[in-house]
């Protein structure tokens, strides 16, 4: 095996990934393994880290698919974005006392773990049935793919990137209104999560890649909003609606409207808005698809009606032959429009 080092750096290893024999030790000398040093070396299974080492940097181990056992000595410090994604075989972690940064997804797609441990003298971090917190447990780095159910401790503000992804056994999650942020990919390739509640104390919500069929609810100020990223052509596009409050995303309308207007009813940030520059717009598209079930809801609630545009509105159902919408514009006109 030829590894290159250059004072004390592990800049790369020039055998090719499928020759690496299943154990390597690294030189003791080394205390930082530069980004995709093994990355998809896959037959890899063991390795053995210098006891001086402090840094591994991003993707260093990445897929490497049969890597079990790994353990990471005490001066550790810095383990780096996705360092060790898709190491499928590894089934236990321990963190050591100084180990102070872990990037995003850095143990994501490890499909086999089921048990994080963090030494209790570490400072910056800790674990709680085998999930990953800062030490105030405010943040959730890293969730285990082995877990069914969670419920998240009511201090935590942000669950990280990628903080689930992978956790393909999971099927029920409790996030508590402490939450206001969730970041990008948190619960990618969760394909076993059936339904959601998003806390309206989320204040940011970066697509976090839920399945095409989950149930995602949204809370809102007068209620909940429902919807699956299924309803979208390419699952990503509800939640980017939705979530991410990106109403200049290019969908089509009948989808658009009805998502914006359910967010609307439900009285999530943003719709309220869009709604009001938009009104006679998305009015005519609800009588042009005979929605009296939502021309009825918006009348109830009196926003942004005036005698001037039922007038309008009046003409456009009688003119297009919409007469179900006609009758209940005429109605509201002569019986509750002051």
């Amino acid at each position: 095996m030829n590894l290159k080092i250059e004072n004390t750096i592990l800049t790369g290893c020039s055998t090719y990934p499928n020759e690496i024999t299943e154990k390597i030790s690294i030189p003791e000398e080394v205390q930082k393994i530069c980004h995709h040093t093994f990355f998809y070396f896959q037959n890899l299974k063991a390795v053995r880290l210098p006891s001086n080492l402090k840094s591994i940097e991003y993707g260093a181990f990445g897929n490497c698919e049969m890597l079990k056992n790994i353990q990471f000595p005490d001066t550790l410090e810095y383990i780096g974005h996705m360092a060790f994604l898709f190491c499928k075989s590894l089934e236990k972690l321990y963190l050591p006392e100084h180990v102070k940064h872990i990037g995003y997804g850095a143990f994501a797609g490890c499909a086999n773990l089921k048990e994080i441990r963090v030494s209790e003298q570490n400072p910056c971090f800790t674990a709680i049935d085998n999930v990953l917190y800062d030490k105030g447990i405010t943040e959730l780095y890293c969730c285990p793919a082995g877990i069914e159910k969670i419920r998240i401790p009511e201090t935590v503000r942000k669950i990280r990137k990628f903080a689930f992804y992978g956790c393909q056994h999971l099927t029920e999650i409790q996030i508590p209104p402490s939450v206001e942020y969730i970041q990008t990919g948190a619960f990618r390739d969760c394909q076993n999560l059936k339904e959601i509640l998003i806390p309206a104390t989320v204040l940011q919500c970066e697509n976090p890649d839920f399945p095409p069929d989950t149930l995602v609810s949204v809370q809102g100020k007068s209620g909940v909003m429902t919807y699956r990223p299924c309803e979208a052509h390419d699952n990503e596009t509800a939640s980017c609606l939705v979530l991410e409050k990106d109403f200049s995303i290019r969908l089509e309308k009948k989808i658009k409207y009805d998502l914006i207007f359910r967010m609307f009813f439900a009285g999530l940030f943003g719709a309220d808005d869009y709604v009001r520059k938009n009104f006679s717009k998305m009015f005519r598209f609800l009588i042009d698809n005979d929605d009296t079930e939502k021309i009825r809801n918006l009348l109830e609630l009196k926003n942004n009606i005036s005698k001037r545009n039922i007038d309008s509105f009046l003409r456009y159902a009688d003119e297009n032959q919409h007469s179900d919408c006609w009758e209940i514009l005429y109605n509201y006109k002569n019986n509750k429009l002051i």
